[in-house]
C-alpha cells in the first residue's frame, strides 16, 4: 500500500544520520572492503546503560511511561537513558568507520535478540511473528555494505528486472500497546546492549492496523529490510509496495506484516536499494499510540 503520509520521526530520523540517503553512491571505504572486520571490531565496551541488580530485570521509571492521564511518552528521554547517540555524536564515517552506524547486525548478535525481546514482551495471540527469526525475507541476493555518509544499507549482488520480488514483511513484528515496546527494551537492555535497543527504536515506524479510525500500530522490521535506506530522488527509487487487488478492484492493506517490495526499474548488481519511506509510515502513528516523537534529535 503505497501510503500518503510518512511521520515526522521517520524524516528527522533519515534526514540526518546515517540513515539519510546521499545524491552519494555507496563509497569504497576501508569497512566497506571487509564488513565482518567492520563487525568485529566494533566497540561496546562505552555502552551506558546502567549495570542490572543480580537477578533482575532493567527497569524503566514508571512515570516515564504512564499514558493514564494522556501523557505521552517522552522518547527523546527513553533514548538518553538508553544511552543511544544523538545527531553530534555521531561523528562522520571518515573519521571513525566503527562508529554506531557502522554495527552490522547479524542473527546472532541482533535478530535473536529481538526476537526473544518481543516474544517476552507481547502476548502469544497477539504476536505477529514465530518465535524463529526468518531469512527468507529477501528473495534476492544482498549484502549489507557501510559506506561514508549514508552507512548502513543494502546492495544488490546480482542484477534484478523491473517487477522482481525482492523482500517480503516475514519478521515484522507489532507492538500494539506502549507498555508491550516498555517490556520490550526493557529485557533488551538486561540480556543484550544497548545498541540493539537503539537500532530497534532507530527502526521503528507506525502503520494502519485496520480501516477503523484512529487504529494504529507500530512495526519493527526485524530483518536486514530495515537497512534499506530512502531515495533521495526519483533516479534513486528501485523498490516499492504494491497494492493488493480483489476481483480487480484496489483494497488498502493493514498491519505490519503486509506491503512486499518489489523492483518498480531494472536494478543493476552492486546498486544500492532504495525506496519511499511514504510506503510504509503514516504520520500520526506515534501520538494515537501514545508516543512522543516530537522532540526526536534523530
Amino acid at each position: 500500500m503505497i501510503r500518503q503520509q510518512i511521520s515526522f520521526f521517520m524524516i528527522n530520523l533519515l534526514a540526518v544520520t546515517v540513515f539519510v540517503a546521499a545524491s552519494t553512491s555507496f563509497a569504497e571505504e576501508s569497512c566497506s572492503n571487509d564488513i565482518q572486520e567492520c563487525a568485529n571490531n566494533y566497540d561496546t565496551s562505552s555502552s551506558s546503560v546502567p549495570a542490572v541488580p543480580p537477578g533482575g530485570m532493567f527497569k524503566f521509571d514508571d512515570d516515564l511511561w504512564d499514558t493514564s492521564k494522556g501523557n505521552k511518552v517522552d522518547m527523546e528521554k527513553v533514548r538518553r537513558i538508553i544511552g543511544c547517540p544523538k545527531v553530534e555524536e555521531f561523528g562522520t564515517f571518515d573519521d571513525n568507520p566503527y562508529i554506531y552506524s557502522s554495527r552490522i547486525p547479524t542473527e546472532e548478535n541482533t535478530w535473536r535478540h529481538m526476537y526473544e525481546a518481543y516474544h517476552a514482551a507481547v502476548p502469544p495471540h497477539e504476536a505477529s511473528i514465530p518465535k524463529q527469526y526468518d531469512p527468507t525475507a529477501f528473495v534476492q541476493p544482498i549484502k549489507i555494505q557501510v559506506a561514508a555518509i549514508v552507512g548502513r544499507g543494502i546492495r544488490t549482488t546480482e542484477f534484478i528486472p523491473k517487477g522482481t520480488l525482492v523482500w517480503r514483511p516475514r519478521n515484522a513484528a507489532e507492538f500494539r500497546r506502549v507498555e508491550d515496546l516498555r517490556k520490550f527494551l526493557e529485557h533488551i537492555l538486561t540480556y543484550s546492549t544497548y545498541e540493539v535497543a537503539c537500532d530497534a527504536l532507530l527502526w521503528s515506524y507506525t502503520s494502519r492496523a485496520s480501516p477503523k479510525e484512529n487504529d494504529y500500530i507500530l512495526c519493527i522490521d526485524m530483518d536486514e529490510g530495515s537497512l534499506i535506506n530512502v531515495a533521495d530522488d526519483d533516479d534513486e527509487l528501485n523498490l516499492a509496495q504494491t497494492l493488493e487487488r480483489i476481483d480487480d478492484k484496489e483494497r488498502t492493506v493493514y498491519g505490519c506484516q503486509t506491503g512486499s517490495l518489489y523492483a518498480t526499474r531494472d536494478i543493476e548488481a552492486g546498486e544500492e536499494l532504495r525506496m519511499d519511506y511514504g510506503d510504509f509510515a503514516e504520520a500520526d502513528g506515534f501520538g494515537v499510540l501514545g508516543i512522543d516523537m516530537t522532540e526526536q534529535s534523530f
